[in-house]
């Protein structure tokens, strides 16, 4: 363990913010289980499964517990160890997480425990830049209708910007959306977690893992692919959260990635994130 995080701090807000949640969830999953474990309700294991995930559905359980997750690792040191893994990846190493179905992959096993370990943090990290910007635009009474994350090109970086509807008629006009074009974008001392600390989080791990690789013929593409991957599949949670929480007001905005000069990135996140038929996204999908 990384010295450093042999202890952390939280705040008394921050410590009761934890224990109220997690006694929500604990304490209504334990009354789910005896409800349905009453011979005398006569209810199947099967009757309890959906109760349980309709709970959990109906409550936001999951971006409740990512906002936590959030949290608590915003208060750690993510710096790299020698196994190229921070103490979080390396305490979710032996996690399982639910799939589909199993998959083979050609890389190391220790990259796809990193992966699986920070989608939730790049998750939260998307939401938070998504909600300042969204909330101080709000208060300018301005309708938000795209909200983009630009990358590199070796998909390491990214920073978050929006554009609204008001802002097409000067400061964005013409550039609907190219979102690289886009001003209205968030300074790192206005999110408490956000992209610029992922990327701080995901450059150690490259230079780490990836860079010392380079020196056997390493291709880099298999990495630069898992990468986008990861920012896709951490926009995609993130929207559904924020479409949970504020609604069709945000469901309707046309939320992508973009490389600039590289149109499929758009066209492709666009359509895996997004509800294709929605208005905003299809023009979008036109525009490219």
């Amino acid at each position: 363990m990384n010295p450093k995080n042999k202890e952390i701090k939280l705040t008394g807000t921050e410590a009761l913010k934890i224990i109220a949640s997690l006694d929500q969830f604990v304490r209504s999953l334990d009354k789910i289980r005896t409800y349905h474990s009453d011979p005398r309700k006569d209810k199947t294991q099967e009757e309890q499964h959906r109760a349980i995930a309709t709970y959990i559905s109906e409550q936001k359980v999951g971006a409740e517990l990512a906002l936590l997750q959030g949290l608590l690792s915003a208060k750690m040191d993510l710096s790299l160890g020698e196994d190229g893994l921070d103490d979080v990846a390396r305490a979710c190493q032996a996690n399982t997480y639910w799939s589909p179905k199993k998959q083979a992959t050609t890389q190391n096993p220790a990259f796809d425990a990193w992966y699986d370990a920070h989608l939730i943090d790049l998750k939260t990290a998307i939401i938070n830049e998504f909600e300042y910007l969204y909330h101080f635009l709000q208060k300018k009474k301005q309708q938000v209708y795209g909200f983009a994350l630009i990358l590199d090109s070796d998909c390491l970086t990214a920073y978050a910007a929006v554009s609204t509807q008001q802002s097409l008629k000067k400061l964005h006009k013409n550039c609907e959306w190219i979102a690289e074009e886009w001003c209205y974008v968030s300074d790192e001392e206005d999110v408490v977690y956000g992209l610029s600390n992922f990327a701080d989080t995901l450059i150690d791990f490259y230079d780490a893992q990836i860079v010392p690789l380079f020196q056997k013929g390493f291709d880099y593409e298999p990495i630069q692919q898992k990468n986008l991957a990861l920012f896709t599949e951490a926009m995609k949670e993130a929207k559904s959260a924020l479409v949970d929480k504020y609604g069709g007001e945000v469901e309707a905005m046309a939320f992508f990635l973009t490389i600039p000069g590289e149109p499929k990135v758009t066209h492709n996140s666009a359509l895996a994130i997004n509800n294709p038929n929605t208005k905003k996204v299809k023009e979008l999908l036109e525009f490219i």
